[in-house]
Protein backbone atom coordinates (compact mmCIF):
# COMPACT_ATOMS: atom_id res chain seq x y z
CA UNK A 1 0.00 0.00 0.00
CA UNK A 2 3.01 2.28 0.78
CA UNK A 3 2.06 5.47 -0.88
CA UNK A 4 -1.01 4.87 -2.20
CA UNK A 5 -2.78 5.43 1.31
CA UNK A 6 -2.62 9.64 0.55
CA UNK A 7 -3.43 9.64 -2.84
CA UNK A 8 -6.79 7.67 -1.36
CA UNK A 9 -7.22 10.01 1.21
CA UNK A 10 -7.68 12.60 -1.44
CA UNK A 11 -9.70 10.89 -3.68
CA UNK A 12 -12.35 9.95 -0.67
CA UNK A 13 -12.58 13.77 0.35
CA UNK A 14 -15.13 14.54 -2.21
CA UNK A 15 -19.25 14.91 -2.22
CA UNK A 16 -21.27 12.01 -0.46
CA UNK A 17 -23.43 11.99 -3.38
CA UNK A 18 -20.30 10.53 -5.05
CA UNK A 19 -20.21 6.54 -5.52
CA UNK A 20 -16.46 5.38 -5.83
CA UNK A 21 -15.43 2.35 -7.73
CA UNK A 22 -12.03 1.18 -7.03
CA UNK A 23 -10.68 -0.64 -10.27
CA UNK A 24 -8.79 -3.82 -9.07
CA UNK A 25 -5.41 -4.79 -10.78
CA UNK A 26 -5.61 -8.89 -10.91
CA UNK A 27 -2.13 -9.36 -12.16
CA UNK A 28 -0.70 -9.17 -8.97
CA UNK A 29 1.40 -12.49 -8.41
CA UNK A 30 0.70 -13.43 -12.01
CA UNK A 31 3.14 -13.62 -15.11
CA UNK A 32 2.91 -12.62 -18.21
CA UNK A 33 2.06 -16.02 -20.98
CA UNK A 34 5.61 -16.60 -22.95
CA UNK A 35 3.66 -18.02 -25.46
CA UNK A 36 0.75 -15.62 -25.98
CA UNK A 37 1.41 -11.80 -25.75
CA UNK A 38 -0.89 -9.75 -23.10
CA UNK A 39 -2.07 -12.77 -21.11
CA UNK A 40 -1.51 -13.28 -17.75
CA UNK A 41 -1.03 -16.76 -16.10
CA UNK A 42 -0.76 -18.29 -12.79
CA UNK A 43 -2.68 -17.59 -9.28
CA UNK A 44 -3.33 -14.08 -8.03
CA UNK A 45 -2.32 -13.14 -4.52
CA UNK A 46 -5.23 -11.31 -3.11
CA UNK A 47 -3.36 -9.93 -0.11
CA UNK A 48 -2.86 -6.84 -1.47
CA UNK A 49 -6.04 -5.63 -2.28
CA UNK A 50 -7.64 -7.20 1.30
CA UNK A 51 -4.61 -4.81 2.91
CA UNK A 52 -6.39 -1.84 0.44
CA UNK A 53 -10.15 -3.09 1.51
CA UNK A 54 -9.40 -2.86 4.78
CA UNK A 55 -7.64 0.51 4.95
CA UNK A 56 -10.54 2.09 4.03
CA UNK A 57 -12.63 0.32 5.90
CA UNK A 58 -10.20 1.07 9.10
CA UNK A 59 -10.81 5.20 7.66
CA UNK A 60 -14.68 4.86 7.62
CA UNK A 61 -14.57 6.11 3.76
CA UNK A 62 -17.86 4.81 1.96
CA UNK A 63 -17.02 2.55 -1.40
CA UNK A 64 -19.46 1.84 -3.22
CA UNK A 65 -17.85 -1.43 -4.93
CA UNK A 66 -14.57 -2.95 -6.10
CA UNK A 67 -14.16 -3.66 -9.55
CA UNK A 68 -12.21 -6.85 -11.09
CA UNK A 69 -11.03 -7.09 -14.88
CA UNK A 70 -12.68 -10.64 -15.37
CA UNK A 71 -16.57 -11.63 -15.07
CA UNK A 72 -17.19 -14.94 -14.30
CA UNK A 73 -20.54 -14.19 -15.21
CA UNK A 74 -19.67 -12.33 -18.14
CA UNK A 75 -21.53 -14.73 -20.93
CA UNK A 76 -24.94 -14.65 -18.95
CA UNK A 77 -24.16 -10.71 -18.78
CA UNK A 78 -24.00 -10.51 -22.56
CA UNK A 79 -27.35 -12.55 -22.97
CA UNK A 80 -29.28 -10.44 -20.82
CA UNK A 81 -30.94 -7.44 -22.44
CA UNK A 82 -31.69 -5.47 -19.19
CA UNK A 83 -27.43 -5.33 -18.36
CA UNK A 84 -26.77 -4.81 -22.62
CA UNK A 85 -29.12 -1.46 -22.05
CA UNK A 86 -27.26 -0.19 -18.68
CA UNK A 87 -24.81 1.62 -20.73
CA UNK A 88 -27.56 3.77 -22.75
CA UNK A 89 -27.94 5.94 -19.90
CA UNK A 90 -24.42 7.05 -20.03
CA UNK A 91 -24.98 7.82 -24.41
CA UNK A 92 -27.57 9.71 -23.48
CA UNK A 93 -25.80 12.05 -20.65
CA UNK A 94 -23.38 12.41 -22.98
CA UNK A 95 -25.03 13.22 -25.58
CA UNK A 96 -27.00 15.88 -23.88
CA UNK A 97 -23.47 17.26 -23.20
CA UNK A 98 -22.69 17.58 -26.75
CA UNK A 99 -25.82 19.53 -27.47
CA UNK A 100 -25.77 21.32 -24.84
CA UNK A 101 -22.30 22.94 -25.38
CA UNK A 102 -23.11 22.08 -29.54
CA UNK A 103 -19.67 20.55 -29.68
CA UNK A 104 -18.27 20.03 -33.53
CA UNK A 105 -16.62 16.99 -33.63
CA UNK A 106 -19.25 15.31 -31.67
CA UNK A 107 -18.67 12.34 -29.26
CA UNK A 108 -16.48 9.00 -29.52
CA UNK A 109 -16.31 5.65 -27.83
CA UNK A 110 -12.37 5.61 -27.65
CA UNK A 111 -11.41 2.31 -26.32
CA UNK A 112 -14.20 -0.24 -25.88
CA UNK A 113 -14.27 -4.18 -25.18
CA UNK A 114 -16.79 -6.26 -23.67
CA UNK A 115 -14.23 -6.40 -20.23
CA UNK A 116 -11.22 -4.96 -18.74
CA UNK A 117 -7.35 -6.20 -18.69
CA UNK A 118 -7.60 -7.91 -21.63
CA UNK A 119 -10.62 -9.28 -21.63
CA UNK A 120 -11.91 -12.46 -20.69
CA UNK A 121 -10.42 -15.34 -21.95
CA UNK A 122 -13.16 -17.77 -22.35
CA UNK A 123 -15.41 -14.76 -23.85
CA UNK A 124 -13.61 -11.89 -25.40
CA UNK A 125 -12.80 -13.87 -28.18
CA UNK A 126 -15.93 -16.26 -28.95
CA UNK A 127 -18.93 -15.77 -31.22
CA UNK A 128 -20.96 -14.93 -27.84
CA UNK A 129 -18.89 -11.50 -27.77
CA UNK A 130 -20.30 -10.51 -30.94
CA UNK A 131 -23.45 -10.01 -29.30
CA UNK A 132 -22.52 -7.46 -27.00
CA UNK A 133 -19.75 -5.52 -30.23
CA UNK A 134 -23.00 -5.34 -32.64
CA UNK A 135 -25.49 -4.40 -29.95
CA UNK A 136 -22.61 -1.68 -28.47
CA UNK A 137 -22.14 -0.10 -32.00
CA UNK A 138 -25.45 -0.32 -32.80
CA UNK A 139 -26.74 1.36 -29.73
CA UNK A 140 -23.49 4.26 -29.46
CA UNK A 141 -25.27 4.82 -33.24
CA UNK A 142 -28.32 5.53 -31.89
CA UNK A 143 -27.23 8.38 -29.03
CA UNK A 144 -25.10 9.81 -32.06
CA UNK A 145 -21.66 8.98 -30.92
CA UNK A 146 -19.26 9.07 -34.49
CA UNK A 147 -16.59 6.64 -33.96
CA UNK A 148 -16.66 3.78 -31.85
CA UNK A 149 -12.98 2.40 -31.44
CA UNK A 150 -12.11 -1.32 -30.66
CA UNK A 151 -9.65 -2.21 -28.11
CA UNK A 152 -7.73 -3.45 -30.20
CA UNK A 153 -6.32 -5.31 -33.06
CA UNK A 154 -3.93 -7.30 -31.64
CA UNK A 155 -3.11 -8.00 -27.92
CA UNK A 156 -5.20 -9.28 -24.84
CA UNK A 157 -8.01 -11.85 -25.18
CA UNK A 158 -9.93 -8.53 -26.62
CA UNK A 159 -8.33 -8.10 -29.96
CA UNK A 160 -9.96 -8.60 -32.98
CA UNK A 161 -6.85 -10.84 -34.26
CA UNK A 162 -5.38 -13.55 -31.95
CA UNK A 163 -1.89 -12.47 -30.39
CA UNK A 164 -0.46 -15.50 -31.99
CA UNK A 165 -1.48 -16.52 -35.37
CA UNK A 166 -2.90 -13.42 -36.21
CA UNK A 167 -6.18 -15.56 -37.02
CA UNK A 168 -9.61 -12.95 -37.02
CA UNK A 169 -11.19 -13.68 -34.19
CA UNK A 170 -14.84 -13.89 -34.53
CA UNK A 171 -16.04 -9.83 -33.75
CA UNK A 172 -13.28 -9.17 -36.37
CA UNK A 173 -16.02 -10.39 -38.85
CA UNK A 174 -18.50 -8.26 -37.21
CA UNK A 175 -16.19 -5.26 -37.57
CA UNK A 176 -16.04 -6.22 -41.17
CA UNK A 177 -19.90 -6.73 -41.75
CA UNK A 178 -20.87 -3.05 -39.92
CA UNK A 179 -18.22 -1.19 -41.93
CA UNK A 180 -19.05 -2.35 -45.22
CA UNK A 181 -23.08 -2.58 -44.61
CA UNK A 182 -24.22 0.14 -42.34
CA UNK A 183 -24.30 3.78 -43.21
CA UNK A 184 -23.59 6.94 -41.17
CA UNK A 185 -27.41 7.58 -41.25
CA UNK A 186 -29.71 6.21 -38.37
CA UNK A 187 -33.42 5.34 -38.25
CA UNK A 188 -35.57 5.15 -35.17
CA UNK A 189 -36.62 1.71 -34.59
CA UNK A 190 -40.45 1.26 -31.87
CA UNK A 191 -40.11 -2.49 -30.81
CA UNK A 192 -43.17 -4.34 -29.89
CA UNK A 193 -41.69 -7.39 -28.70
CA UNK A 194 -39.41 -9.76 -26.48
CA UNK A 195 -36.79 -8.02 -24.84
CA UNK A 196 -34.82 -10.67 -26.21
CA UNK A 197 -34.85 -9.54 -29.96
CA UNK A 198 -33.09 -5.95 -30.63
CA UNK A 199 -32.45 -4.55 -33.53
CA UNK A 200 -31.01 -1.54 -35.62
CA UNK A 201 -31.61 0.18 -38.85
CA UNK A 202 -28.85 2.38 -40.85
CA UNK A 203 -28.79 3.59 -44.08
CA UNK A 204 -27.18 0.91 -46.68
CA UNK A 205 -23.91 2.52 -47.06
CA UNK A 206 -22.72 3.04 -50.78
CA UNK A 207 -26.00 1.65 -51.94
CA UNK A 208 -29.66 2.50 -51.86
CA UNK A 209 -31.93 0.60 -49.53
CA UNK A 210 -32.02 0.26 -45.41
CA UNK A 211 -29.38 -2.42 -42.75
CA UNK A 212 -31.04 -3.96 -40.28
CA UNK A 213 -29.19 -5.13 -37.39
CA UNK A 214 -31.13 -8.19 -35.53
CA UNK A 215 -30.15 -10.09 -32.44
CA UNK A 216 -31.57 -12.48 -30.75
CA UNK A 217 -30.13 -12.94 -27.16
CA UNK A 218 -32.63 -16.24 -26.50
CA UNK A 219 -30.79 -19.21 -26.17
CA UNK A 220 -33.77 -21.53 -27.39
CA UNK A 221 -36.05 -19.27 -29.32
CA UNK A 222 -36.53 -17.91 -33.10
CA UNK A 223 -38.36 -15.06 -34.04
CA UNK A 224 -40.27 -14.50 -37.09
CA UNK A 225 -40.02 -10.58 -37.89
CA UNK A 226 -43.03 -7.85 -39.28
CA UNK A 227 -41.80 -5.31 -40.58
CA UNK A 228 -43.97 -1.98 -41.43
CA UNK A 229 -41.95 1.95 -42.76
CA UNK A 230 -43.60 4.87 -40.85
CA UNK A 231 -42.81 8.26 -40.96
CA UNK A 232 -42.57 10.08 -37.73
CA UNK A 233 -44.85 12.75 -36.97
CA UNK A 234 -42.52 14.67 -34.89
CA UNK A 235 -39.97 15.58 -37.06
CA UNK A 236 -40.83 13.46 -40.50
CA UNK A 237 -38.13 10.68 -40.31
CA UNK A 238 -38.82 7.33 -41.75
CA UNK A 239 -39.44 4.95 -38.51
CA UNK A 240 -38.95 1.83 -38.22
CA UNK A 241 -41.44 -0.53 -36.85
CA UNK A 242 -41.33 -3.92 -36.27
CA UNK A 243 -43.03 -7.16 -34.42
CA UNK A 244 -41.77 -10.38 -33.26
CA UNK A 245 -43.23 -13.35 -33.00
CA UNK A 246 -42.00 -15.96 -31.28
CA UNK A 247 -41.72 -19.54 -32.99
Amino acid sequence: MGGAHSREDLITDVDEEVKLTFGLNALFGRNESQTEKGVWIGDWQPQNTRDFAKYTISKGYKVDSYEFGDDPNLMSKILDPLYLSQVSHTYKGVLNVVNKFRLQLGAWVSESSGAFNSGSKDVSPTFVDGFLYLDQMGMAATYDQKVFCRQALIGGNYSLLSATTFIPNPDYYGAILWHRLTGSIVHAVTKESDPDLRVYAHCAKKRPGISMIFINLSKDRSFNITLSNLISEDDGKPNYEFVGNQN
